[in-house]
């Protein structure tokens, strides 16, 4: 499973006694769509989207720089696949433990993809969204 693309840099400051300052850098958009176009596993893909989302939600410049980018068929992709998919964290009285997240990542692939599309739904950019989705 391929990590995030995360790079933490540790530098000591000037004078330093010890303490550190910790800078972290996060993927480009572009990064991050290169990634989730090589996804080959559900779980590589649900880190993909959840990158692309963390990148985008309350970013309106993100959010069309991700569909001038092409991500909108990327992310539609994800939604594709047999359905329903059911969840494998189940507690014995049939319902989901409180705090256990999506332990399946076609699952937590799918949602972050819903998410995503919603978020470039609610913006300005929004008018882009049906340019750039496949009809027919």
């Amino acid at each position: 499973m391929p990590k995030s693309s995360f790079v933490v840099i540790a530098t000591l400051p000037r004078g330093s006694s010890g303490s550190s300052v910790v800078r972290m850098s996060r993927p480009s958009t572009a990064q991050i769509l290169v990634q989730l176009r090589s996804a080959v596993t559900a779980n590589a893909q649900a880190s993909a989207l959840r990158l692309l989302r963390d990148d985008i939600v309350g970013h309106e410049q993100k959010k069309e720089e991700c569909v001038r980018r092409g991500a909108i068929p990327l992310v539609l992709r994800s939604l594709q696949g047999p359905w329903p998919l059911k969840r494998t964290s189940v507690g014995p009285d049939g319902e989901e433990p409180v705090g256990a997240g999506t332990s399946n990542p076609g699952w937590d692939a799918r949602l972050q993809a819903t998410i995503i599309i919603g978020s470039l739904a609610y913006g300005e950019w929004s008018p882009l969204i049906s340019v750039h989705i496949p009809h027919g």
